[in-house]
Formats: structure tokens, C-alpha cells, sequence
């Protein structure tokens, strides 16, 4: 297997390190940092011991995006770089993972889980980072001219914190369904999340309604994920989401009417449940038991529902193999639109 050379954000190309023997895989790293101007060391480690690091990309037009995945490292600026492009591009990253302390003009700011982070990529900045998982995203400057003196400003901030948080939301909920993206669809969506960098960072009426549909998109992500982490609790209801969103009931249910509206969105994830546990159990549980578990009380009622949901019976699941699939709206509303 041929391995991919270099590590070109902007082309989106990345080299599998796994496939490197030890004493390659930091060395290959830093062939790819210095393009944009780093060199990084692993402290308490030599540099052929081994660097544990993934790195995996899609590109949405002019917007790239990275998922970095690493142990603890120290990143330095050099000065010189390969690629003298690299210095008219952002880079916005979201930490999934762990926490790095920047020098951010001069003071040491740390950035930890849950935090955006603003970079220009003109500017390198000493980086002492623990075991992490970034999500970044890179836009060139020349995309957000009508806003790079407010993102001059923002970057120097501390952690980037005048971005609004559902920019990071955005992006995660982008990342995980890039596979949905097709090729004639890049563009829509490499636009939508240039309106929603702007409506992020300039938080104007005008700049909101314009990525009105990622806003739509990153508040479903926000809600459905609650759902998924409070599915057999009494705070997974309308009102409790409502407030959760800040949103009015109608537009709750417009996030959620592809699927028919919030309580059935609730009621299927309930009932998807049910049908892997029926499906693993090989008989070993009553599917009576299983539908109580799940919060049906009557049987006939969930065998009903369950029905209308599958084309098929609980006892057919149990008796064969079917299969179910559910389709990512996400981005199904970026490349359509969604009306708030």
C-alpha cells in the first residue's frame, strides 16, 4: 500500500501513520508542519519512539476540514515554510478532546473541551498540547474579506471566546455527516458554513438570517444528541427542548417535521432501540419484556407502533434478519434549506 507524502491541509491529504514504523511517524509529521510553519517534539520521548496520531479530512469547496487525533505534543513556529499560501487561511478549531495552552499575544491561554479556537495561519504560535481531538476547519481569507478585521480582533482574544458556541456544534454535526455530501453539493455547503462563520462572529440580525439554514442544522444536532442522551428520562419533551434551544414550539417542530415532529423523532429512536434489542436478545428475553423496558406499557400498542415504523412484527425480527436505516437530515437541510 502506497503511503500518501506530506500533510497539505488545504488538498485534504493526509498520510496514514499507522502504516510508518516507529521511527518515521514524527519525522513524516513534522515534514507536513513545516509547510505552515511548525516543528513539534514529543516531550520524554525520542523522536524514533513512535508518535501516536490520525489525521482524516473532507473538503466542502473552499471549506476543508481536519480531524486530528494525537497523544500530547509541542508545537514551535519556524521560520520559515514550504508553502507560503498557507499564510491567507483560517483555521477554526473545536476541541472534542483534551487541552493545549497557546501563546495568544504574549500570555498563555488554555483551551480545553468544548472551546473554539481562532487561528490565522500567517501567525504560528507556540502550542503545548495534551492528548486531544481537534476538529478543525480551514477558510481562506479571501472568503471572509467583508469580516477579517473582526477576526483579526477575535483571534487575539481569549480562547477565540467571541465566536458563538453553536459554530462548534455546526462543524461536529458537519464532520459526522460528510459522507452524506455529494460532489454537486459541496459548494451549498461550503457557502452555508461561510454564513455561519459570519453569523458567528458578527451575531447581527442580517448575518443570522443568512445561516438561517445551518443554524436550523446545528440546533437539530443539539436536540437530537440530547434526545440520544436522555432517551428514558422525563426531560426528553417539547417544553424541556424548547428551552434547552431557546426556541419557539413551532419552530421546534419545523426542525424536527421531516421526521414528523418531535414526539415521533422520540418515539422512533425508542422504538429503533427496541428493535436492536430484539434483534441481539436470540430469544433469550421476552419481547414483552423488552417493549417495558423501552417505556411501552400496552403490547398491542407497541406492537402497532413498532409495525408502522418497520413493515414489520417484533416476532418477525426475532425470526429473521431486517435491517433499518435512518437519513441525515443535517444535511439534507444545508444543501435544500430549512425555513425557520
Amino acid at each position: 500500500m502506497k503511503l500518501k507524502r506530506g500533510l497539505n491541509f488545504m488538498k485534504i491529504d493526509f498520510p496514514d501513520y499507522k502504516l510508518l514504523p516507529p521511527g518515521e511517524q514524527l519525522k513524516e509529521f513534522n515534514r507536513g508542519m513545516a509547510d505552515i510553519g511548525y516543528r513539534c517534539r514529543v516531550d520524554g520521548k525520542e523522536e524514533n519512539e513512535g508518535f501516536d496520531i490520525s489525521v482524516s479530512g473532507h473538503s466542502f469547496g473552499s471549506a476543508k476540514m481536519a480531524l486530528v487525533k494525537s497523544e500530547g505534543y509541542v508545537s514551535l513556529p519556524e521560520k520559515h515554510r514550504r508553502m507560503p499560501d498557507i499564510r491567507g487561511v483560517w483555521a477554526v478549531g473545536v476541541w472534542v478532546r483534551g487541552h493545549a495552552d497557546v501563546d495568544v499575544s504574549g500570555q498563555t491561554v488554555r483551551v480545553q473541551e468544548g472551546s473554539l479556537e481562532l487561528r490565522s495561519l500567517a501567525e504560528p504560535r507556540n502550542v503545548s498540547q495534551a492528548d486531544s481531538t481537534v476538529l478543525y476547519c480551514f477558510i481562506s481569507r479571501d472568503r471572509l474579506s467583508d469580516i477579517n478585521w473582526l477576526l483579526d480582533t477575535i483571534k487575539n482574544m481569549r480562547g477565540s471566546a467571541r465566536l458563538h458556541p453553536l459554530l462548534g456544534r455546526y462543524l461536529v454535526g458537519l464532520f459526522k455527516n460528510a459522507a452524506n455530501v455529494d460532489v454537486q453539493e459541496s459548494d451549498t455547503v461550503s457557502e452555508a458554513t461561510l454564513a455561519m462563520l459570519r453569523a458567528c462572529a458578527v451575531q447581527s440580525g442580517d448575518a443570522i438570517e443568512a445561516a438561517s439554514s445551518p443554524i436550523a442544522a446545528a440546533k437539530y444536532e443539539i436536540a437530537s444528541q440530547y434526545v440520544e442522551d436522555n432517551l428514558w428520562t422525563r426531560n426528553v419533551d417539547t417544553d424541556h427542548l424548547c428551552r434547552l434551544l431557546n426556541v419557539s414550539k413551532r419552530y421546534l417542530y419545523k426542525l424536527f417535521e421531516p421526521q414528523g415532529g418531535i414526539d415521533r423523532f422520540i418515539r422512533t429512536r425508542r422504538l429503533e432501540i427496541c428493535f436492536d434489542r430484539i434483534r441481539r436478545s436470540d430469544g433469550a428475553t421476552p419481547i414483552d419484556t423488552i417493549a417495558r423496558q423501552s417505556g411501552f406499557e400496552s403490547g398491542t400498542n407497541f406492537n402497532k407502533q413498532f409495525s408502522s415504523v418497520f413493515g414489520c412484527r417484533p416476532s418477525d425480527v426475532r425470526r429473521s434478519s431486517y435491517g433499518f436505516s435512518s437519513d441525515a437530515w443535517f444535511v439534507k437541510w444545508l444543501t435544500g434549506g430549512l425555513d425557520a
